[in-house]
């Protein structure tokens, strides 16, 4: 990937290092919600979801678009209040809840998220914040650091991950990240990274929001027989339409090739393993 894609992306972030650490390892953590709107959220989760899924669970999930919609405003009105203190240039999108069940359930095997944007022009984001501190024991997000900058992928709805016959090998190269209760994982969607089951008695509650920059287009991919189909797509579509049953009457862009479907552990290995020298603490002036 060619570093100024990267280093574009990163001016979303007005702290340097944390740009710097989005740009070179794919995400960045730093303290981000207050305690009490930590409680404001939780309190409304616990209000508004009723039964408690016994799987991984995001409010993106129901079939009530309406619920889906209240939701994301709900969420998305107080993310908005702290966005101007970290961020610049920016265009906040779908809010949800995710949910990882007590008792050892809700494994995320290692994956990349879709990518709604053309990372060859620009890139996609995910701004991920525990309500309670977590750790290896309450499903921590694991990370590859650089995975985002490794291998060109197209990654949507139906669209088989890279990884899937590889994941106990890719396990043994990710790293925890254990973080306290409001403090934001903001990473790159084309970031490698998994959660383990949730061992302990208690659920692991956490918020979502995606986040472009604000002149980005976004779009979606979809699997069509050995190619990819590529639309224009926006947030409305996300939060009033479920991708998982197509394109619908989305506007098409064009066809692709992907080129890979699925990788092996020697591959793997090759594309994302092995390290390259970067410029970018150079370039952003830190030593």
């Amino acid at each position: 990937m060619d570093e100024s894609v990267v280093i574009k992306a990163s001016q979303l972030l007005k702290d340097k290092i944390a740009a710097v650490n989005l740009a070179e390892k794919g995400y960045s953590v730093f303290p981000f919600l207050e305690g009490t709107d930590i409680e404001t959220l939780t309190r409304y989760y616990f209000e508004v979801q009723k039964e408690q899924p016994d799987h991984f669970y995001s409010s993106t999930h129901s079939n009530d678009f309406v619920f889906r919609k209240k939701t994301n405003d709900f969420i998305k009105e107080i993310i908005l209040k702290a966005m101007p203190v970290h961020f610049k240039n920016y265009r906040l999108l779908g809010g949800a809840f995710v949910v990882k069940p007590a008792h050892g359930k809700g494994i995320l095997q290692p994956h990349q998220d879709w990518n709604i944007v053309d990372e060859t022009i620009t890139r996609s984001y995910n701004l991920w914040i525990p309500l309670t501190d977590v750790n290896v024991e309450n499903g921590a997000v694991f990370v590859l650091p650089g995975s985002h900058a490794k291998l060109p992928t197209y990654r949507g709805p139906g669209i088989s991950s890279l990884f899937k016959s590889i994941e106990q090998h890719v396990w043994k190269t990710l790293t925890p990240l254990p973080m306290k209760a409001g403090d934001a994982l903001f990473y790159d969607h084309a970031l490698l990274h998994g959660s383990p089951v949730n061992t302990t008695d208690k659920i692991r509650l956490g918020i979502v929001c995606g986040v472009i920059a604000k002149d980005a287009e976004m779009q979606l991919c979809f699997p069509k027989n050995n190619q990819v189909e590529i639309y224009k797509a926006d947030e409305h579509f996300f939060m009033e339409k479920d991708p998982m049953a197509g394109p619908a009457d989305l506007t098409f862009i064009k066809f692709a090739e992907p080129g890979y479907t699925i990788l092996s552990k020697e591959q793997f290995d090759h594309f994302y393993l092995v390290k390259k020298r970067s410029l970018l603490k150079r370039i952003f002036g830190i030593h």
